[in-house]
């Protein structure tokens, strides 16, 4: 009972330091838009970097941009864990 407490306890903690620093990443990096890999900027090139967290194709949390493409890791799932999209925007 204490071991299930204590893992509820820290998958609690995992999805609000992930929604902290979504959160974060929101105010400190409102990026408009980003270049494509020439560095050009053009009408179907804007993607806002770091738009929201989804399962990645490794099965840990990642960062994707508004373009729907893959970004850095954000939390490596243990395990013992699997990823899981909670929403749209989310994932645990």
């Amino acid at each position: 009972m204490v071991e299930n407490q204590h893992k509820e306890k820290k998958t609690m903690e995992k999805r609000i330091l992930i929604l902290v620093v979504l959160m974060i990443a929101t105010l400190c990096l409102g990026i408009t838009g980003c270049s494509n890999e020439n560095g050009v900027f053009g009408d179907t090139d804007y993607c806002t970097p770091v738009e929201y967290l989804q399962c990645g194709a490794d099965g840990n949390v990642h960062w994707f941009d508004s373009c729907d493409v893959e970004g850095e890791e954000v939390y490596p799932c243990q395990s013992c864990e699997t990823c899981e999209n909670t929403s749209d925007t989310t994932a645990i």
